[in-house]
């Protein structure tokens, strides 16, 4: 069995089966951009000082780690910059992120930036 990349992967299920959305399609490779450079930390560890007690809590009360808190500004930077994303939520921030300047984009994300779990939801309703 041929080896694929995630890229030919997503445009093989959208071009055989129509199953992905090029706008989803966009969105999960900024993710798994996101996510090399994330590795990219962890592996790093103790050398950058990523390790340990960021000082403050999440909104589950919970204390947040350093690695929690790079991992959601890594993740926030690099969908702001991919625009194909409307708002993104995460248990490190205590309101949502809406996206700026956006308004056409109909995915919104939740994620626990560490663990790589992520839930789209596919119709933009604004955050109260």
């Amino acid at each position: 069995m041929r080896r694929i990349t995630l890229t030919q992967y997503l445009v093989e299920q959208q071009r055989e089966k129509g199953v992905v959305s090029a706008e989803l399609r966009l969105l999960v490779e900024v993710v798994a951009r996101a996510c090399k450079s994330i590795s990219n930390a962890v592996s790093k560890g103790a050398l950058t000082g990523i390790l340990g007690n960021a000082g403050s809590d999440n909104v589950q009360g919970e204390a947040q780690k350093k690695l929690d808190v790079i991992s959601n500004e890594v993740l926030l930077e690099a969908n702001e910059w991919g625009g194909h994303l409307a708002a993104m939520a995460s248990e490190e921030m205590e309101h949502p992120h809406q996206i700026p300047n956006l308004t056409k984009i109909t995915l919104n994300c939740v994620c626990n930036a560490v663990v790589f779990k992520f839930k789209f939801k596919s119709h933009f309703v604004p955050f109260v």
